[in-house]
C-alpha cells in the first residue's frame, strides 16, 4: 500500500478534526523532539564567533533583529538566572517582567500556558514547545472560532491554515505570536454553549492570557476589533443581555489580573518618551498594499519589498489567494441570495471593513480613534486587523455560497496572476530582467491551481470545488510565505559551543573595574555588556556617567524602550525612536 492510499483510507475514518489533529500532533512530536524553532538566531550565533551557524532548513533574515537581539537572549537570560525576577547577568539589573511574557517564577505563570515547558524540559525543547504550543493555539483557535460561526470543519481547518501562512502573520510571527494565536480564544469562550460559570472562567483565563501573552496594544486593539465584528455579524444570537453582562464582567476580572501584574511597569512606561507618549492618526498605508491583500505577491519580489522606505516586515499584509478566488469563483447568484437573506450580517462585515480601511487611508486625527482605543493603532498595524477580518470573513461566505469553476473563470484567475506579475514587475523594478532571473512567488500558485482545477473536472462530484481550490491557496502560501521562517535547532541558543569571541569578551568583563564589556548580544551568552535592547529606562544606571547633561534633554534621551548602542560619539544621540547611541568613552 502507498504512502498516499494509506493517507487516502485515514482520512476515511478520521472526521477532518481528528485526521487535523492527529497531524498536528505528529508535526509536534517531531519538532519538539528536535528542539526546533522558527528562530532567526544564526544571525547572533555568527557574530559571536559561530562561523558555520546556520539553520536546518532554510535561512536567518537579518530583518528578525527585534527576535534574535531582544526576545531570544531575553529568553537566553531567564533561562541563565533561573528563572528570577532580575537579570542578574547585565549591568543593569533590570526587571524581566515586561510586555513581553517569559519564563519567570511568578504569579503570572498561571497565565502563561505558552512557558510551562520550561519548568519540565531542557530550556531547548522548552522554547521549542514554547513555539509549537502557540502555532498549535492559533491553528486550532481560529479554526474553533470559524466553527462557532457556523463554517464547516474542512472550510474552518482550510481557514486557520491560510491565516497562518498568511505573509503578515509569518512576517511577524517570531516577537509577536502570543498576540495571534491567543486572539480567538475569548471569543470562542464567548460564543461557546456552556454553563454560565464554566463560560465565564474560559472568557476570563484565556483573555488573561492573551493580554499577559504579549501587552502590546496595536495587536491587540486591531485584533479585538476584527474579532468583535465578525462575533457581532455572524452570530448576533451571541449578543444578549446576560451573556454580554458575563462577558464584560469576565473581561474586566483579565484586565484587572494583567494590570495587577504589570502595575509597576505600566506607571514607567506611560510617562516615557518612547513609547508612552504615542498616539497614532490615521492614513497612511499605501494603496499599493491594500491591493496586496487581492494580488499577495503585487508589492514584493520573493521577500524582498518593491516600494520605497519598506522592509521584508513591514511591507506584509495578512495575503493569500483566498480573496482573488472569492472574487473570480463566486456564484454571484448564489451570493446575492445569501446577502439578501442575512443583510445585517453582510453589513455589519461590510462596514467594518470599510471602517479599517478608513483608518488606514484616511488622515483621521487621533483624538477620534480615541473612541475605539485606535489612536494606540498606527495604520500599518491596522493591516492585522483589517486582514484578520477579512480573510475569516470571506472563509464564512465561502462555505455558504456556490463556486463555478468554468474554463472562463480559470483563465480569467491565470490571466490576472501572469498580468500582475507583467505589470507589476516592471512598474516597480528598475531592471525588470530580475523579475525573470529570479524564482518569482507570483508563479507558484499556477502549479497547485492547474492540479486542482483537473480534480475537479476529472471527479466533479467526488471533491467540493472550493475545498479544492482552497487547498491549492494553502498549498501555494506555505511554498512561498511559509519559507520566511527558518528551522534553527534551539540547541546551540541555549548550550553553544564555546567561541573566541565570546570567550575573551568573559575576559576582558572580569579585568574590567566596573565589570562588564562593549559588545553587541553579549548579554544572553552571560557575559555582562552595555550594549543591551532595555525594555524599560535605566535611568540611575546612566545618569552618573552624563551628569552634564541638564535634566530635560537626559529624560528625552535615557527615558525610553531602547537598543543601547556603543559608539564613537561625543554625546549621546537618539538616530531613531528605540535607539541610544552612547560614546564609547564613557564606558573604557
Amino acid at each position: 500500500m502507498n504512502i498516499t492510499r494509506a493517507v487516502g483510507l485515514l482520512q476515511e475514518r478520521l472526521s477532518p478534526w481528528r485526521f487535523g489533529a492527529l497531524c498536528l500532533a505528529l508535526v509536534g512530536l517531531v519538532y519538539v523532539g528536535a528542539a526546533w524553532t522558527p528562530s532567526h538566531y544564526s544571525v547572533a550565533l555568527r557574530w559571536l564567533g559561530h562561523p558555520n551557524a546556520s539553520p536546518v532548513l532554510g535561512r536567518a533574515r537579518p530583518v528578525r533583529s527585534d527576535e534574535y537581539t531582544v526576545l531570544t537572549p531575553y529568553f537566553q537570560i531567564a533561562v541563565r538566572n533561573h528563572f528570577g525576577p532580575r537579570n542578574e547577568t547585565s549591568p543593569y539589573k533590570e526587571t524581566l517582567k515586561s510586555f513581553w511574557a517569559l519564563p519567570l517564577a511568578d504569579a503570572g505563570l498561571i497565565f502563561k500556558p505558552q512557558m510551562w515547558g520550561f519548568w519540565i524540559l531542557p530550556p531547548a525543547h522548552a522554547y521549542s514547545l514554547y513555539f509549537f504550543s502557540l502555532a498549535a493555539a492559533f491553528l486550532v483557535g481560529y479554526a474553533l472560532l470559524l466553527r462557532q460561526l457556523g463554517v464547516e470543519a474542512s472550510f474552518a481547518i482550510a481557514g486557520s491554515l491560510l491565516l497562518f501562512f498568511s505573509h503578515y502573520v509569518q512576517a511577524w510571527w517570531t516577537s509577536n505570536a502570543a498576540a495571534f494565536a491567543f486572539a480567538p480564544w475569548p471569543v470562542i469562550a464567548f460564543l461557546t454553549p456552556m454553563n454560565w460559570l464554566l463560560r465565564w472562567l474560559a472568557l476570563f483565563w484565556s483573555a488573561a492570557v492573551w493580554l499577559i501573552g504579549l501587552m502590546y496594544p496595536p495587536f491587540i486593539v486591531a485584533g479585538a476589533s476584527a474579532l468583535g465584528i465578525l462575533a457581532l455579524a455572524f452570530r448576533p444570537d451571541a449578543f444578549r443581555l446576560s451573556r454580554l453582562f458575563s462577558a464584560v464582567s469576565a473581561l474586566l476580572a483579565a484586565s484587572a489580573v494583567a494590570w495587577l501584574y504589570f502595575h509597576d511597569i505600566f506607571e514607567i512606561m506611560r510617562n516615557t518618551v518612547y513609547p508612552g507618549q504615542r498616539h497614532a492618526d490615521g492614513g497612511g498605508v499605501p494603496g499599493s498594499m491594500l491591493l496586496a491583500h487581492l494580488l499577495p505577491y503585487l508589492t514584493t519580489l520573493r521577500f524582498s519589498p518593491l516600494l520605497p522606505g519598506a522592509n521584508e516586515c513591514e511591507i506584509a499584509v495578512v495575503g493569500s489567494f483566498l480573496p482573488l478566488g472569492f472574487l473570480v469563483f463566486t456564484e454571484y447568484a448564489s451570493l446575492l441570495a445569501f446577502a439578501r437573506a442575512n443583510r445585517f450580517a453582510v453589513g455589519a462585515f461590510g462596514i467594518g471593513l470599510l471602517t479599517m480601511l478608513g483608518w488606514m487611508t484616511l488622515p483621521i486625527p487621533a483624538e477620534i480613534g480615541r473612541f475605539l482605543l485606535w489612536d494606540q493603532v498606527p495604520a500599518g498595524r491596522m493591516l492585522w486587523g483589517f486582514g484578520l477580518l477579512l480573510t475569516l470573513g470571506l472563509v464564512v461566505l465561502i462555505s455558504q455560497v456556490r463556486w463555478q469553476v468554468t474554463s472562463r473563470r480559470c483563465a480569467i484567475f491565470a490571466v490576472l496572476i501572469v498580468a500582475t506579475w507583467l505589470l507589476s514587475k516592471a512598474l516597480l523594478l528598475e531592471n525588470t530582467r530580475h523579475a525573470v532571473d529570479r524564482i518569482n512567488f507570483d508563479w507558484v500558485v499556477l502549479g497547485p491551481f492547474a492540479l486542482a482545477v483537473l480534480l475537479v473536472q476529472r471527479r466533479p462530484h467526488a471533491f467540493d470545488r472550493r475545498i479544492v481550490l482552497l487547498a491549492a491557496f494553502v498549498a501555494t502560501s506555505i511554498a512561498t510565505f511559509g519559507l520566511f521562517n527558518p528551522v534553527q535547532s534551539a540547541k546551540p541558543i541555549f548550550d553553544p559551543a564555546p567561541t573566541a569571541v565570546v570567550e575573551e569578551a568573559r575576559r576582558r568583563a572580569a579585568a574590567d573595574p566596573q565589570g562588564f564589556v562593549v559588545g553587541a548580544i553579549l548579554n544572553g551568552v552571560g557575559v555582562p555588556a552595555i550594549n543591551h535592547v532595555l525594555l524599560m529606562p535605566q535611568l540611575d544606571f546612566f545618569r552618573p556617567f552624563f551628569p552634564e547633561l541638564a535634566v530635560d534633554r537626559f529624560n528625552q534621551i535615557f527615558n525610553r524602550y531602547a537598543h543601547i548602542v556603543v559608539g564613537d560619539v561625543p554625546a549621546p544621540i537618539v538616530p531613531r525612536p528605540d535607539v541610544v547611541i552612547v560614546p564609547i568613552h564613557k564606558f573604557k
